[in-house]
């Protein structure tokens, strides 16, 4: 189908050769999506703030000072009224307006030491801010994302991915926030804070400050995915709209006007064959009488409905005859076959000792099936009010063969079905398959 378009198309070429270069560069952009950049914090950049606890009333203090191997803070605890004496260095990175978004990074690298081996730890925090619970005007409102890190068991420089962080519950009671509030927050960054652990004997301590890099993309990848679903969709519109008089001509030619002269040909096929169709037509629910001109327009009007057409040959077998009413047994089996059949199948005398069933828009797999129920019904009723009766069906389809090759599809299938008795074959190019009894 597609050489077929593609031969029509003299721009198909170029096309596909588009198509080549960007299926190329999505590749390498997924591709490239995968790695990890990094990207370092400047201490530079930032407005650099000592604390410690003698704001909250306690003893201890901090100095900072920049050396070559990074900025040193040194901090003296003491114990006071404070339950946890601290010591800090902020970064502040809030302009006035909106701090840094880190929400599309994946972990931090931290540079961060004591400057002698201490079994305490050293928290890490990343202070965010949201409207619904933080104001300008009070610090504290600012969200703690925080984690306490011991060099002792960790790898150096210290990786701290963004999952890892957690919101302290004290804070939370303190704001009176719900556990809604509880999972950590990175998209609006106010500061970001180097502090002494939580539990911090008397003593003097020194915490070298290296370097603080972050991992993560350049480019989100919900960003990237927008991206390339905006250019791939763009690029299939254009080949689309390019390419819709191609699709025109190579739709008509695989759908040639022929079905309907094909229908013709049936008809006046059934009218010839072994004397012409009984004019008595019954549809399932209709006790209406159909002529053969009258079915003939049927099809005509179904005509573009009927995209595949199955056709079957119904024989009673034996035909067992009634010398005062000959008619009979075919009246029975008449009668089983309308209540049976479905509201768009037409039923008709053929021959003398034999039925046609048309079924429109009925493919031959759905056919077998509605010709294997007649077979079926036929068999449960004989023994109640037609003792002696059976049926053999042929079954075949339209499709692209000619009305001719149909009939005798289906006339070879029912002389196959007649050899085995009560049974259903179907019609097929190669073969046909025989229901079980």
């Amino acid at each position: 189908m597609l050489k077929s378009l593609f031969a029509t198309n003299p721009n198909a070429g170029f096309s596909a050769g588009i198509a080549g270069v960007l299926l190329l560069v999505t590749s390498l952009a997924l591709l490239s999506q995968t790695l990890t950049t990094s990207r370092e914090i400047p201490f530079t950049a930032a407005e650099i703030t000592v604390v410690d606890d003698r704001s909250e009333g306690g003893q201890s203090s901090a100095t900072l000072q920049q050396k070559e191997d990074g900025l040193h803070l040194t901090c003296r605890i003491k114990k006071s009224t404070v339950s946890w004496p601290y010591c800090s260095v902020s970064f502040n990175f809030f302009n006035g307006k909106h701090g840094i978004d880190l929400s599309d990074y994946q972990q931090f690298q931290l540079w961060i030491r004591y400057a002698t081996p201490r079994p305490q730890g050293i928290r890490f925090q990343a202070r965010n801010f949201n409207p619904d619970y933080a104001s300008h005007d009070d610090d504290l409102s600012l969200k703690y994302n925080t984690v306490e890190l011991y060099s002792k068991h960790s790898p150096y420089p210290l990786e701290v991915p963004l999952q890892g962080f957690q919101v302290p519950s004290w804070w939370l009671v303190l704001r009176n926030l719900s556990h809604q509030y509880s999972v950590p927050e990175f998209n609006d960054i106010h500061s970001i804070d180097v502090v002494t652990g939580y539990v911090m004997p008397e003593g003097d301590y020194e915490i070298i400050i290296e370097k603080i890099a972050l991992q993560g993309k350049w480019i989100s990848s919900n960003q990237l995915y927008l991206a390339l679903l905006l250019v791939w969709g763009g690029l299939g519109f254009i080949f689309w709209l390019s390419n819709w008089p191609a699709l025109q001509r190579f739709k008509s030619s695989q759908n040639p006007p022929s079905r309907e002269r094909q229908e013709r040909a049936l008809q006046a096929l059934i009218e010839t064959q072994n004397g012409k169709l009984h004019p008595r037509l019954r549809l399932k629910s209709d006790s209406l009488t159909f002529t053969s001109s009258e079915l003939s327009q049927y099809l005509l009007d179904r005509a573009d409905e009927q995209n595949s057409l199955s056709l079957m040959i119904i024989e009673p077998d034996p035909l067992q005859t009634d010398n005062q009413n000959p008619d009979a047994p075919l009246a029975n089996v008449s009668a089983l076959l309308v209540n049976n059949i479905r509201q768009t199948d037409m039923l008709a005398r053929w021959g003398e000792h034999a039925f046609i069933l048309l079924c429109p828009n009925t493919e031959l797999a759905n056919a077998s099936q509605l010709a294997e129920k007649l077979r079926v019904k036929v068999e449960s009723e004989r023994n109640i009010q037609f003792p002696g009766l059976s049926i053999s069906i042929g079954v075949a389809q339209l499709q692209k063969a000619t009305p001719e090759l149909i009939l005798a599809d289906a006339e070879n299938a029912l002389k196959v079905a007649k050899t085995s008795g009560n049974c259903a074959i179907s019609a097929t190019a190669s073969t046909a398959s025989i229901s079980t009894k």
